[in-house]
C-alpha cells in the first residue's frame, strides 16, 4: 500500500497502467462534466450566455455581501483603523447599509429592487439586479 502526500497521484498511475485507456478515458470524462457543471448558473442558463458579471466573480461577490464581510466594510479591520462611517448620513457602513439603509443610495437603489430586508433582498431579487445596482454605486469592484 502506498502512502505519503503523493501517494494518491502513484496510485491514479498505477491503475493507468493496469487498466489502460478506459481509466484515463473515465477521468476525462469526469473531468469533463465537472467543468461542465461549473460553468450552469443555478437557474440552469449557461453562464457565458448571460453578459456581463456573471461566474466565478458575481458568485463571490454574492457571497461577500451575504455574510456581510466585504472590503468595503471589514477593511478596517487589517488596516487597524477605525470603522468607516457612510458620509452622507453619518452611520456605520455596513453592507446593510448599503443595499438596504442609505438614504443617500435610495433613488438608485428603487432603480434595481424595492425590498426592505437583507433575507428578502437575497432571496427574491435576481442578482444580475444586485451587481447592476453595485456598479452604479461605483463599488462593484471593491467588494
Amino acid at each position: 500500500m502506498l502512502s505519503g502526500p503523493c501517494s494518491s497521484g502513484r496510485r491514479w498511475r498505477a491503475r493507468d497502467a493496469l487498466w489502460g485507456s478506459e481509466v484515463s478515458e473515465q477521468k476525462e470524462f469526469l473531468k469533463y462534466k465537472s467543468d461542465q457543471n461549473w460553468f450552469i448558473c443555478r437557474d440552469g442558463e449557461d453562464l457565458h450566455k448571460r453578459g456581463e458579471g456573471t461566474g466565478r466573480k458575481r458568485e463571490a461577490v454574492m457571497c461577500r455581501l451575504r455574510v456581510g464581510h466585504t472590503w468595503l466594510t471589514q477593511s478596517y479591520l487589517l488596516k487597524n483603523e477605525e470603522q468607516p462611517f457612510c458620509y452622507a448620513c453619518d452611520s456605520l457602513y455596513t453592507v446593510r447599509h448599503m443595499l438596504i439603509e442609505c438614504p443617500d443610495f435610495q433613488v438608485t437603489r428603487r432603480k434595481y429592487f424595492s425590498v426592505t430586508h437583507l433575507y428578502r433582498l437575497f432571496r427574491e431579487v435576481n442578482p444580475s439586479r444586485i451587481v447592476g445596482y453595485l456598479k452604479e454605486l461605483g463599488v462593484y469592484g471593491n467588494i
